[in-house]
């Protein structure tokens, strides 16, 4: 339950049923994101590999581990205070699961036929539609998966 607190903050109900809902829709999101990372690893894609890797699987890469270690520690340790603001609790879930998601977006367009075209109708509906940006950035990020590669545009893995 969301109310009104004094001040006019909004505050989750100490019961954590709204949290525990976040948490799981959150997870969820990071796990399907990791699903599509490795249907990318299985086809031998390079573009989705951001960064060094920490495991032997080479879609999981240090940052992503760390931002979903952070992410779990922040709710944890809030809901344990049972100190959640609702801005903070939206920023703290939103931010790492997006970031990532504009991250592998930005890197797939760099070897697509229309990259930067793709970079600038994505910024446009980010700034367009800011309401609707969840299902714009899952439309795209799905959609870039299908989308043939340039042979010529290619990046060192």
């Amino acid at each position: 339950m969301i109310k009104i607190m004094d001040g006019g903050l909004l505050m989750i109900d100490y019961d954590g049923s709204g949290v525990a809902l976040l948490i799981v829709e959150k997870t969820i999101v990071f796990i399907s994101i990791f699903i599509l990372m490795y249907v990318g690893n299985k086809r031998n894609w390079k573009w989705y590999r951001l960064s060094e890797t920490l495991d032997t699987k080479t879609y999981i890469t240090r940052w992503k581990w760390l931002m979903l270690g952070c992410f779990l520690v922040f709710m944890i340790n809030k809901n344990i205070e049972n100190a959640f603001l609702y801005i903070t609790l939206c920023l703290a879930t939103a931010v790492p699961v997006y970031s990532i998601m504009l991250a592998t977006i930005s890197r797939r367009t760099l070897v697509l036929k229309y990259g930067e075209l793709i970079q600038a109708i994505t910024v446009l509906l980010l700034l367009v539609v800011p309401s609707l940006y969840e299902m714009v950035l899952w439309i795209i990020y799905v959609g870039l998966y299908f989308l043939p590669e340039n042979k010529e545009n290619t990046i060192p893995a």
